[in-house]
């Protein structure tokens, strides 16, 4: 495979879906070439967030969205999208190949290890929320700040405080159910001091064991 930063790379970087499109019309063109930083032009756009042109490089027959950097790493395009927190990018690929949800670097590390690592909430809770994650993938070195267990600490118990504070995996008619009914004037009863203390509780262990567990990831 050929190397070298080419035009195709430059406006995957800065956007200009305009001019993509023109490039790729090129017979000659090399979508798949490595710049010096081993990334092709789809790495570039997804690590830049360019979402319009990952979509027009995703048409090609030729990109799968399973290519490797020629680095060390070997990191996927999605994986550059999730390390730089870029969500939209993240649910289009997602939304186009779920095999990608779950696909590990040359260190072993998932979609789901970079953007707790890199501490993105919005990015984590999307990753979270797909029905095939696997909360439980252990990276190579199982050393590393996301997986460590030196640092007693794993995928598995994050995804299972997310879940829990965004009513992840429940029946969406669920709080409907639980919702209690209106009094005579529109207003719900009031909350018994017993119960209104015990949610008080349960909201403040939820808060202490998110916090710890972002406490881990940043040291």
């Amino acid at each position: 495979m050929a190397t070298g930063r080419t035009p195709l790379h430059d406006n995957a970087k800065s956007g200009y879906d305009d001019v993509t499109k023109v490039l790729l019309t090129r017979k000659d063109i090399d979508t798949t070439v490595s710049d010096g930083a081993g990334m092709t032009p789809l790495h570039k756009a997804a690590r830049y967030g360019n979402l319009s042109v990952v979509k027009l490089l995703r048409q090609r027959p030729e990109i799968s969205g399973h290519e490797r950097s020629n680095q060390k790493f070997g990191r996927l395009p999605i994986h550059m999208a999730a390390k730089y927190d870029r969500l939209k990018v993240v649910a289009y690929v997602f939304a186009q190949d779920e095999e990608l949800v779950n696909a590990v670097d040359n260190d072993g590390k998932s979609v789901l290890h970079h953007v707790l690592f890199e501490d993105t909430p919005q990015t984590i809770e999307a990753v979270s929320k797909r029905k095939n994650i696997k909360p439980d993938l252990k990276d190579n070195s199982r050393k590393d700040a996301a997986l460590g267990r030196d640092r007693e600490y794993d995928l598995s118990s994050a995804v299972s405080v997310l879940r829990r504070r965004s009513d992840i995996d429940q029946d969406p008619t669920a709080s409907d159910r639980r919702r209690p009914k209106n009094g005579r004037h529109g207003a719900p009863p009031p909350i018994e001091p017993g119960l209104k203390a015990a949610r008080d509780r349960n909201d403040v262990a939820l808060n202490n064991e998110s916090n710890q567990a972002r406490h881990r990831l940043r040291h």
